[in-house]
């Protein structure tokens, strides 16, 4: 037979043992997202994926604000859920869904972009239809390849040449040129407060 003394460790053991395996799932695990709680889902139909990802990061002009959920298929484009997390700002209805790249070479993730900050307001089940992909590599590549063919090679070397020819033995000056252009923008900055001090008093100046 356990003593009462024991039976009271054991429960408050138990007890401890399961609030501590509820932190962790909330904690790391995300279950609390995996069952939907504490986010509501938002539904984006954008022409096609743009290389978003389950899991990626929505934010909400560049704060975090929730994360990508199923992507499925349908006719008219690709539909990504927004799991978006119920303690967050209020979204506008309004707000542009765009698919952003951290780098040139970094992940995607979903920027909500809003018109204004005016509601209507997403909800559980709400659309957003507003939607951008970055242009996909293969059209940047094609279009610098277009351009490049647009330029006459005969005549670009001519210019080359001629140019070459134009600043043969310039190096002297080229260098004061580059110095004189280094202290101008110094003095520029140097000078930028009271620059801007005069553009923000211009109404009052030309007023009088």
């Amino acid at each position: 037979m356990i003593p009462r003394v024991a039976k009271w460790q054991l429960v408050i053991f138990a007890i401890v043992g399961i609030a501590a395996l509820v932190y962790t799932a909330i904690t790391y695990a995300r279950v609390d997202r995996l069952l939907g709680v504490g986010t509501y889902t938002v539904k984006a139909i954008f022409p096609d994926s743009g290389g978003i990802f389950q899991n990626a990061e929505v934010t909400y002009q560049g704060v975090p604000v929730g994360q990508v959920g199923t992507l499925r298929l349908q006719q008219d484009g690709v539909a990504v859920d927004l799991l978006i997390n119920s303690s967050g700002p209020k979204i506008p209805a309004s707000a542009v869904a765009v698919v952003a790249d951290r780098s040139a070479v970094g992940e995607q993730f979903v920027d909500l972009r809003p018109a204004n900050t005016a509601g209507p307001y997403l909800k559980q089940n709400s659309v957003i239809t507003n939607t951008q992909i970055p242009t996909p590599l293969q059209d940047v590549l094609k279009s610098a390849v277009d351009l490049t063919d647009s330029v006459p090679v005969n005549d670009l070397s001519t210019v080359v040449t001629e140019l070459g020819k134009a600043l043969n033995g310039q190096g002297e000056n080229l260098r004061k040129l580059l110095d004189s252009l280094s202290d101008l923008s110094k003095a520029g900055l140097d000078s930028l407060p009271q620059t801007v001090s005069l553009i923000q008093n211009s109404d009052v100046v030309l007023g009088t």
